[in-house]
């Protein structure tokens, strides 16, 4: 595992860059990551080989976006972008199947009763510390009869 210091020290990169290009190399990458102590950024060899190809890309005359666009078809195994057409790499949720076990339905379920539940018990004692509220506070003090007398 790299820490972000070997990384500048392999790649000549600096740690903006770093931190940039590993932005870009986000969904590819993200199985290779890790923390360590201090939650210091640790990588693995994968990672730092696909950073060594993003600096060819871009020697190449490519912007860090589109050497990380060129780096996700070459993973992905589909070479558009030797034909000049270019794909994006999405950062959105993981797709979920069309049809979900029975058992997930079953604590959707259970976790909407429990909120119909704690919602009505969240009104029933809002009500309650509104009614009893005014009985526990005494009524406020004037301030001016307690202000001393400078002669």
């Amino acid at each position: 595992m790299y820490r972000m210091s070997d990384l500048q020290r392999l790649t000549d990169y600096s740690r903006d860059q770093l931190r940039d290009r590993l932005g870009h190399l986000g969904p590819i990458v993200a199985d290779d990551q890790r923390r360590g102590p201090r939650n210091a950024l640790l990588v693995g060899d994968r990672t730092l080989a696909l950073l060594r190809r993003m600096q060819e890309l871009e020697a190449g005359e490519l912007g860090p976006q589109e050497a990380a666009t060129v780096i996700a078809e070459e993973v992905n195994g589909n070479g558009n972008h030797r034909q000049g057409k270019t794909t994006t790499i999405a950062y959105g949720e993981p797709e979920l199947p069309l049809t979900l076990p029975n058992w997930v339905g079953e604590l959707l379920a259970a976790k909407d009763q429990t909120i119909a539940v704690l919602r009505a018990e969240n009104e029933r004692l809002t009500a309650q510390v509104d009614r009893l509220l005014p009985l526990a506070l005494p009524a406020p003090r004037r301030w001016w009869p307690f202000r001393r007398q400078v002669k």
